[in-house]
């Protein structure tokens, strides 16, 4: 649901979920690799990303539901950001929404009212159709494909508002991981070849992907080295791929915490000014 949000603001450009997956499936950090803070850092400047949002959450038996968040900048191998909702798991909804606007107000994105009111609107609303939906993109990360379709249907059936699970209904179909004629043989070895090919398909819903996977994280090193010289406006910058405030070649970094970055900061080391004043 954050990234479905996420992804709605113009300021922002979201790397998909199946690029990420494919990424810690090829150089091994496993299913925890992404939230761990000493291999985050690793992740982010694989991917070249600016910043990266984790983090975990938990239930306890009175149904009790526990977010943390974290917000890392990536360049400065930083924390920015540290985020905690506790609530209800029928809060979900609501605690997704706070998180969404913390996250907004950290970056110090100005949202139009009309685009406010628009993120304030929520993926669903229908906990059973969320369920499905959820079982759906599980299923199609165990590549069991027929079954997520089912649950995808169960899912827009419930809630025919929630159109990302039709949408994903027709992206398995078109790359024909669904819906085989039944005169189709099974090509056993030969299909299992094309499946280590392909990146994960879950609930990437743009015709940017899929990709073939490239198989060494040499090979995806390379990849993600040419994508970034493509479209990196600090070229003799190895921390920086964007100006940011500072400009490239400054890092945007602010060691003294007052709130200000050091190259604006006349007093970068003194976390009590800004500027000299009269006694330096």
């Amino acid at each position: 649901m954050l990234i479905t949000d996420l992804a709605q603001i113009e300021e922002l450009h979201v790397l998909e979920r199946v690029r990420l997956q494919a990424l810690v499936e090829e150089i091994g950090f496993g299913t925890t690799g992404l939230v761990d803070k000493a291999s985050a850092p690793r992740v982010g400047r694989f991917v070249g990303a600016q910043y990266l949002v984790g983090g975990e959450f938990s239930q306890d038996a009175a149904l009790s539901f526990d977010v943390t968040s974290e917000l890392l900048n990536v360049p400065t191998e930083s924390f920015q950001n540290q985020f905690n909702y506790k609530g209800r798991v029928k809060e979900i909804f609501k605690i997704e929404k706070e998180l969404l606007f913390a996250v907004v107000d950290a970056l110090g994105i100005k949202l139009s009212s009309e685009k406010t009111a628009t993120l304030h609107k929520h993926l669903s609303l229908d906990y059973e159709a969320l369920y499905a939906f959820f079982m759906a993109i599980d299923f199609s990360d165990r590549q069991e494909f027929g079954k997520a379709k089912k649950y995808y249907q169960k899912a827009f059936d419930l809630d025919p508002n929630l159109t990302v699970a039709a949408d994903a209904i027709q992206e398995l179909s078109t790359l024909g991981l669904i819906d085989k004629k039944k005169s189709s043989r099974w090509r056993g070895k030969s299909f299992l070849k094309e499946f280590r090919q392909r990146t994960s398909y879950t609930d990437s819903l743009t015709p940017v992907y899929p990709l073939r996977r490239l198989r060494t994280p040499d090979e995806i090193a390379e990849r993600e080295r040419l994508i970034l010289l493509a479209s990196d406006l600090c070229p003799d910058d190895p921390l920086k791929t964007l100006p940011g405030i500072c400009g490239c070649g400054v890092p945007d970094v602010d060691n003294d915490g007052d709130g200000l970055l050091d190259c604006n900061d006349n007093c970068p080391t003194d976390p009590l000014k800004t500027s000299p004043g009269s006694c330096g």
